[in-house]
């Protein structure tokens, strides 16, 4: 009995929702920093957020999520949720029942060349690598994903 439970639950606890994730990315017109909204649909009472310390094929704990300014969450309807950042790599959003919500952030660019996950590039140019700026819902590697710019003329 407790494994015919058991599968169904797991379906709906880990399961990639539907709906894909949304990322809209906005560099600063001076790109000096890059804004990231993320809209994650919701299934449950809270939503988990990760960023990966590591870039593939480059060996070194860079620690992204440390450079990361102005973490904010609001639900569909507009209204601001709680972010609490319970480890280094990991944010957490109550999102009281919304269908679902929207998680901002800010990251500095930084203007020198060799350094791979960081942001690099001339002052006209941006460069990056995902695994250094985007956050990915944790439990959930494989959803669809929309990724859109934002760029300013």
């Amino acid at each position: 009995m407790f494994s015919a439970l058991w599968l169904p639950l797991t379906a709906v606890l880990f399961s990639d929702p539907a709906e894909p994730l949304r990322y809209q990315v906005t560099p600063a017109r001076d790109l000096s920093s890059v804004r990231i909204a993320i809209t994650v649909p919701c299934a449950g009472k809270t939503v988990d957020l990760t960023m990966p310390s590591w870039s593939p094929g480059y060996y070194i704990l860079e620690n992204f999520g440390d450079s990361l300014k102005s973490v904010t969450a609001a639900s569909d309807d507009g209204t601001v949720r709680p972010v609490s950042h319970p480890a280094r790599d990991t944010w957490h959003v109550d999102t009281f029942g919304a269908k679902s919500v929207t998680i901002s952030y800010i990251r500095q660019i930084l203007h020198e060349s060799g350094r791979r996950g960081i942001f690099s590039g001339d002052p006209e140019t941006v460069h990056y690598d995902g695994t250094s700026i985007y956050m990915y819902v944790v439990r959930q590697k494989t959803p669809k994903c929309i990724v859109s710019f934002d760029l300013e003329k």
